[in-house]
């Protein structure tokens, strides 16, 4: 297993806290994570989980050593996938019922077509390495000295190994998606990640900060970094361009519909746009904890947030009022979902669990219902 914490930021805290549960003493024995499939886990659904994505009534949480649940029926019941590595695995995004992506340490992209229940692996960081090295460099050749900053970058990046995670990955559909993570990485694919093409000299990112979330919102592609920073893609130079909001922390994620952007981060941060990230005003007052996953609610309901206290916030869409969900329970929320009318399921450092948005009440979700 390998878990990055050079930097206190977001992307590094939640693998750090998992590396605190998992890590042994010796690294005696040690296995590379890319050569092993994932091992069967005698109680699957108490493990830590970090990111979770549903479309329809298929559901997919992924958490570390590979491991990743699948439920058909919107969460009641749960299965272990097939996966073919035991990297830890930190996000996931479902672009169908059938067709998903799920990203993690190690440089790991997979995917699966038949809706979670088995996974290949698409590219890993001794593949990124080689390939996206060898791109730049015959792009130097050819005499585009655009990408020189690209290829040290990239160069940097995989000079000790194929460690650096990818944080995020969202797809726009079955064909077209990104993928982004620590120290500026970030990868294309136009054909279902049968190719992926590194994207570091198409993003205005020359200190490599991290990117740790991305999102498509309406027409556009926002995303989150460090320092405040924001990216949004610009479709005529197919680049994504730097959105400076006034925050000097920590973006964790994007969200929003209709114009409408919210970004989150750290310590309850919040900034709201209605201009598509022209400009940018902070939502002040909500808890002081960070905002691990947030999400805007079908029909224009509102959003809700889940953050690393085990308090979830429920809000209408201008961030006016607000209700704060304390479930009483000592818990890392990591993500959220809306399984079904009034009913959350929320991932957790212990587990998965619902939460009831009727009477506020969490259960463990236990192996059936």
């Amino acid at each position: 297993m390998t878990v990055l914490c050079k930097k206190a930021s977001w992307a590094f805290i939640v693998p750090c806290l998992i590396l605190a549960i998992l890590a042994s003493p010796s690294m005696a024995g040690f296995m590379d994570p890319l050569d092993f499939a994932a091992v069967e886990q005698k109680d699957p659904l108490n493990k830590p989980f970090i990111g979770s994505a549903q479309s329809g009534n298929n559901v997919v949480v992924v958490g570390p050593r590979g491991l990743i649940l699948f439920s058909n029926d919107a969460g009641a019941n749960w299965a272990q996938a097939r996966v073919p590595v035991q990297s830890d695995l930190v996000a996931v995004d479902m672009a169908s019922q059938s067709k998903g992506w799920a990203v993690g340490h190690d440089g790991v992209i997979l995917a699966t077509t038949d809706g979670g229940a088995t996974w290949i692996k698409q590219l890993d960081g001794r593949m990124a390495g080689k390939q996206f090295v060898g791109y730049y460099r015959k792009l130097l050749e050819q005499g585009d000295s655009s990408v020189e900053a690209a290829l040290e970058l990239v160069e940097l990046n995989y000079r000790d190994g194929p460690a650096l995670p990818f944080l995020d990955v969202w797809f726009r559909d079955e064909m077209t998606g990104f993928a982004v993570g620590a120290f500026g990485s970030i990868v294309r694919t136009d054909d279902g990640g049968q190719s992926w093409m590194p994207w570091a000299h198409r993003i205005a990112n020359a200190e490599g900060a991290h990117l740790n979330s991305v999102v498509g919102i309406g027409e556009d592609v926002f995303i989150g970094s460090e320092r405040g920073t924001l990216f949004r893609l610009n479709a005529e130079l197919q680049s994504f361009d730097m959105l400076e909001t006034g925050y000097a922390g920590t973006f964790t994620g994007v969200t929003g519909a209709g114009g409408v952007i919210v970004a989150y981060g750290l310590q309850g941060t919040i900034y709201r746009s209605t201009d598509r990230g022209d400009s940018w005003l902070e939502v002040a007052e909500l808890p002081r904890a960070t905002i691990n996953d947030a999400f805007l609610r079908g029909g224009d309901q509102g959003y809700v947030l889940a953050n690393q206290s085990g308090e979830l916030i429920v809000s209408d869409k201008r961030f006016a009022k607000f209700e704060v969900i304390d479930t009483g329970v000592s818990a890392n929320f990591t993500s959220v979902l809306e399984v079904a009318d009034q009913q959350l399921l929320v991932t957790t450092l212990q587990g998965l669990a619902k939460v009831s948005l009727t009477d506020h009440r969490m259960i463990k979700v236990a192996a059936q219902e």
